[in-house]
């Protein structure tokens, strides 16, 4: 089964819970969203298919705070003058978390 990430077998969680074992099988090639009183509740996707997603999803937000102009102001502090957007991103994340 050659499948689109986006297409998803829709299932109610009834469905699910009768035959789990048969939507595990199903989410290996393509996800399985499960509904409850017809609204979206959950999606059971394949391991591989979450990691790449997590990876690009990581990727993606990491190139958005490095592109932050909030980033670039910080260039004129005289300590990160010679050092990279990275590098500035980083010491403002462990600042915000462990005070400093």
């Amino acid at each position: 089964m050659n499948s689109n990430i986006f297409d998803a077998k829709k299932v109610s969680t009834r469905e699910f819970q009768h035959n789990l074992s048969d939507y595990l099988e199903i989410a290996k090639n393509m996800p399985v969203l499960i509904t409850r009183y017809g609204k979206e509740e959950a999606v059971l996707i394949n391991p591989k298919h979450y990691k790449i997603a997590k990876l690009k999803y990581k990727k993606t937000n990491l190139q958005n705070i490095m592109s932050s102009p909030f980033i670039g102001l910080h260039k004129n502090k005289k300590e990160w003058q010679k050092k990279s957007s990275t590098q500035i991103a980083n010491e403002l994340r462990i600042k915000a978390w462990y005070g400093g």
